[in-house]
């Protein structure tokens, strides 16, 4: 099915050049002549609507956007030198990419604008390599939204934004219809707040049935001519377009719609503030079993603190605690349960994302505990430098003790892949580990105990690591 789309795309962007009927039709009634004409492209997208589209993007010089389903790569390259943003434009039709690479050559954009074949499915693309993402009047063919999304959710980094006009299908105009009937959405909004972005501009676009109208209707009066001009094949792909938008209208809006994907540190923050003892107060098994390895100890250092119910279980069992998160809400909490509990001189509380390195002095901790921090977004890279910050303000002969959910879980190779043994659910990512990288990330200490237990309803798998800083020798602290 969708593999004839893309045929017939394929010979609409083989001929079109050809054609000066289609240009001068779809130039006068789909955007009312106003876009640039070397920039000129089978949409409807307006002048207007493309400054909007980059206002609301936020682009700078040296980001780079992805272009999905650029077609010839008229508004993807324009963008792209509004802004001074890298451009990749990728599309299913070979003849589309074709086109598109031969404007960037024209328009002088070779050396910041590359093209190749992908789908919204399968960008090809590294985890985290785009600052922003674009698609005009396409969204609404991928059959499978959800994927879709998710691999949007997957290119872009933290905090970059996704730039979507688009069409909104009503279901039941469209049941039994190919393509469209596939995965009819009524509304995008909740597909993508549930994968963790946050949306910032959902609005119907003026005048659009008009032209959608009116330039599917000029077109459908100049059949002939355009055979003609295009070719049966391609000249059919433009009818059946045109027929079906015209006779069974399906589309109850045009939209844009501007959404930007949550960082890890917000995503928590807002899940904290919705569920404030989402953990519940008891101490996790954890927290138990360091407070019985770290007797004797006095400081302690807790990373990745959450909403504290370690945090105090610790403190009320004569620790003083350091309780280090990004989560300025799960913090405050942690205070104020302290100072509720009358453990206030005990605890103290300090907003830091652990991948910056930990603001201490050397040696200056006689224990470090983590529940699943290890476990969170992070990178490889990312962990071992954080062993190296541990290894480096715990005293010598102090203790880790660390959890992490290992590759026996459950959710192990579910959800939406980051690369690295992460995997996406619920907006959280997990960094699941083998027994290799406990092995590596204990370099320089003394590796003393790996249990595994289960934790949850799922059961999440965890491994407890308990490792000691050895009193001699320089090892990772180096």
């Amino acid at each position: 099915m969708f593999d004839a789309v893309r045929e017939g795309y394929d010979a609409v962007y083989g001929a079109l050049a050809a054609s000066e009927t289609f240009a001068r039709l779809w130039r006068t009634h789909a955007y009312g002549g106003e876009f640039p004409e070397r920039y000129a492209h089978i949409g409807f997208l307006t002048l207007a609507e493309a400054e909007r589209l980059r206002s609301l993007l936020g682009l700078r010089a040296g980001e780079v956007l992805v272009d999905l389903a650029c077609g010839a790569g008229g508004p993807g390259l324009w963008m792209s030198a509004e802004t001074g943003a890298s451009l990749i434009g990728l599309d299913p039709s070979d003849a589309g990419v074709a086109a598109a690479r031969n404007r960037a050559r024209r328009l002088g954009a070779a050396r910041t604008a590359r093209f190749a074949a992908g789908s919204f499915v399968s960008t090809g693309l590294a985890d985290r390599s785009a600052d922003a993402v674009m698609s005009v009047e396409a969204f609404q063919y991928a059959p499978d939204k959800r994927a879709a999304i998710a691999e949007l959710a997957r290119i872009l980094r933290p905090g970059g934004r996704v730039g979507i006009v688009c069409f909104e299908v009503d279901p039941a105009a469209v049941a039994g219809v190919p393509v469209l009937g596939v995965d009819p959405v009524p509304d995008y909004a909740p597909l993508i707040e549930a994968a963790g972005f946050t949306v910032e501009a959902y609005e119907e676009t003026p005048g659009w049935r008009a032209r959608v109208e009116g330039a599917f209707g000029a077109l459908v009066d100049a059949r002939d001519a355009l055979v003609a001009d295009l070719g049966e094949q391609a000249a059919e792909a433009v009818m059946t377009e045109a027929a079906l938008t015209l006779e069974l209208r399906p589309y109850p809006r045009r939209v844009l719609l501007v959404a930007r994907r949550k960082g890890q540190a917000e995503h928590w923050e807002s899940t904290f503030v919705a569920h404030p003892l989402m953990y519940g107060t008891d101490p996790s098994e954890a927290a138990v079993e360091a407070a019985h390895v770290f007797a004797g100890a006095s400081r302690v250092l807790e990373l990745g603190a959450g909403q504290g119910r370690d945090t105090l279980f610790l403190a009320r069992d004569g620790f003083d605690v350091v309780a280090l998160d990004y989560a300025a809400s799960g913090l405050a909490s942690i205070a104020a349960q302290a100072v509720a509990a009358g453990l206030g001189d005990r605890v103290q509380v300090l907003r830091h994302d652990a991948r910056d390195g930990l603001p201490f002095a050397d040696g200056a901790f006689d224990a470090s505990y983590s529940h699943m921090l290890f476990s969170m977004a992070l990178t490889t890279a990312e962990l071992e430098r954080l062993a190296r910050e541990v290894h480096r303000v715990v005293r010598p002969g102090g203790l880790v003790v660390y959890t992490v959910r290992h590759v026996g879980d459950a959710h192990y190779g579910v959800g939406t892949p980051h690369g690295d043994a992460r995997y996406e659910h619920g907006g959280f990512v997990v960094h699941f580990f083998d027994r290799a990288l406990v092995d590596h990330l204990a370099e320089g200490f003394d590796l003393l105990d790996v249990t595994d237990f289960a934790e949850g309803d799922l059961p999440r798998r965890l491994w407890r690591v308990t490792m000691r800083r050895p009193t001699q020798g320089s090892g990772a602290g180096t």
